[in-house]
């Protein structure tokens, strides 16, 4: 039989790891779309909070220039309510694209982790050009993208910092003067 005290200091233990890592869980990402396929062959982190910027960016990696002729579809996205962080690993070797593991809100910032699907052969190479386009609710904070760089699944996560990634801050509400 257990007392009060033993169940009252879990709980208070657990409330404070929260508060001690400072994280807490953002919501999960709307969509995820990943491939091996991207015209994007250097690595690169983007952010499109509108049609026109994302349309921009897909554009670039299907690999049409502007004026081409542009007929396949792309995510539709309510830019009003979400936006799309695009990660491209560049070109490498036996890969299979990119999983998104964890998107984390901060007091500060958003942090999106993710790590690239890398496997082996034995004797043939695959050239990948491994991509990630991740759909979530419009944020103002920053955008931290970690990469766990870890050498095999069997370890803990080992994450580091690719990118910080700056949105666009909010207007100042107009005062009237200056017309």
């Amino acid at each position: 039989m257990t007392n009060g005290n033993s169940a009252s200091f879990v709980s208070s233990l657990g409330i404070a790891v929260i508060l001690m890592t400072g994280y807490a869980r953002a919501a999960p990402p709307v969509v995820v779309v990943s491939g091996v396929d991207s015209h994007i062959t250097k690595q690169a982190y983007r952010i499109a909070d509108d049609e026109e910027s994302f349309s921009t960016i897909y554009r670039e990696h299907l690999g049409l220039k502007k004026g081409d002729f542009f007929q396949k579809q792309h995510l539709n996205v309510d830019f009003s309510r979400y936006m799309v962080v695009a990660v491209f690993q560049g070109e490498e070797y036996n890969n299979r694209g990119i999983e998104v593991l964890d998107v984390v809100g901060t007091d500060s910032n958003c942090i999106i982790q993710y790590r690239p699907l890398w496997y082996q052969t034995e004797a043939r190479f695959d050239l990948a050009s491994s991509f990630a386009f991740v759909v979530i609710p419009k944020t103002r904070k920053p955008i931290q993208i970690d990469q766990d760089i870890r050498s095999g699944l069997s370890s803990p996560p080992k994450w580091t910092t690719k990118a910080t990634l700056q949105t666009k801050q909010e207007e100042a509400p107009s005062t009237g003067k200056g017309r």
